[in-house]
C-alpha cells in the first residue's frame, strides 16, 4: 500500500513540475509576443513621425515658394505703380 502511495506522490510531483514548466513557457511566449507587439508599435510610430516630418518639411517648402511668388508679384506691382 505504501508503495502505491509513494508512486502516486511521485506522479503528483511530476505532474506539478510539468504543469509549472508549461505555465512558465506559456507566460514567456506571451511576454515575448507582447514585446514584439511593442517593437512593431514603436516602429510604426517612428514611421508615422518620419512621415509627419516629411509632410511638414514639404509644406514648409511650398509655403516658402508661395511666399516668394507673392513677394515677387507684390514688388512687381509696386515697381509698376511707381512707374
Amino acid at each position: 500500500m505504501t508503495v502505491f502511495i509513494n508512486i502516486l506522490g511521485i506522479l503528483t510531483v511530476l505532474l506539478y513540475v510539468i504543469w509549472g514548466r508549461t505555465l512558465v513557457m506559456v507566460y514567456s511566449l506571451r511576454s515575448r509576443k507582447n514585446n514584439d507587439l511593442q517593437i512593431a508599435n514603436s516602429r510604426l510610430t517612428n514611421n508615422v513621425l518620419k512621415t509627419n516630418v516629411a509632410i511638414s518639411m514639404t509644406k514648409n517648402e511650398v509655403d516658402k515658394k508661395n511666399y516668394k511668388k507673392s513677394y515677387d508679384l507684390f514688388h512687381k506691382d509696386v515697381n509698376e505703380w511707381k512707374g
